[in-house]
């Protein structure tokens, strides 16, 4: 929430032990680094509603083993759906994808994150059917139970639910 804009930098990830990213609302522009990956400590990764485009860089998925939390809505990101989202950051809780312009169809790997509280997908180019095994994630019927870890940090998630958008802390 300030006045950022140009590029994220390649360079970023030279610091060692980051923890949390958070440039959401700003104006970023360009392709998300490839270097967003690198960091294998990255627990939170929000930039959403900037400028962003291009692939999400499978790096994130593959190597973000901590990752717990994903917000990268309102951008141009465009591409297919990973295959790669469940498979190595079991303790994700919450990814918002929204209002970009992703397409294909929705990966069934969502079904190996069992603490997955909040899924938003909307407002993108998917097709298919939606993978079945959602219906079996008792942390996606029951609601929002998992918080972050760090107290000092006070992670919003924006919500649109039935066409109000909602600001929830923590």
């Amino acid at each position: 929430n300030n006045h950022l804009f140009g590029e994220f930098p390649q360079e970023w990830s030279v610091w060692p032990g980051i923890y949390i990213v958070d440039v959401g609302y700003n104006n970023l522009s360009g392709n998300m680094p490839s270097s967003m990956g690198v960091p294998s400590s990255l627990h939170v990764l929000k930039m959403n509603d900037n400028n962003l485009g291009g692939t999400i860089p499978s790096s994130i998925w593959r190597n973000c083993t901590s990752l717990r939390s994903i917000d990268l809505g309102g951008n141009k990101f465009t591409g297919n759906m990973t295959l790669w989202i469940g498979s190595n950051a079991p303790g994700l809780y919450f990814i918002r994808l929204r209002s970009n312009l992703l397409s294909g169809h929705i990966s069934d790997q969502l079904c190996n994150l069992p603490f997955l509280d909040i899924l938003d997908l909307s407002h993108n180019n998917f097709s298919g059917s939606i993978p079945k095994c959602l219906k079996n994630m008792t942390s996606l019927v029951e609601g929002f139970s998992n918080a972050t870890d760090y107290e000092s940090y006070i992670e919003q998630a924006t919500l649109t639910l039935k066409g109000r958008e909602l600001v929830y802390n923590k």
